[in-house]
């Protein structure tokens, strides 16, 4: 993410609700936990909406 906020203002990314790594048997991560995709306390949150389709997935806009 550091990445990001040194080429852009904005970001927008689609991720899974709950979602779990192949082989990581009790790691899950969680949109509703920010540090699971290391996201920064002072970004900007702009929406964050449970998509339509497909319907376990989560769309999230930032302004850094």
């Amino acid at each position: 993410m550091i990445n990001f906020e040194n080429v852009s203002k904005l970001i927008y990314f689609k991720v899974w609700e709950i979602a779990g790594l192949p082989y990581a048997f009790f790691q899950h991560y969680s949109i509703h936990r920010k540090e699971d995709y290391f996201i920064k306390d002072y970004w900007k949150e702009h929406f964050k909406e449970r998509c339509t389709y497909p319907s376990k997935f989560f769309e999230l806009g930032y302004e850094f």
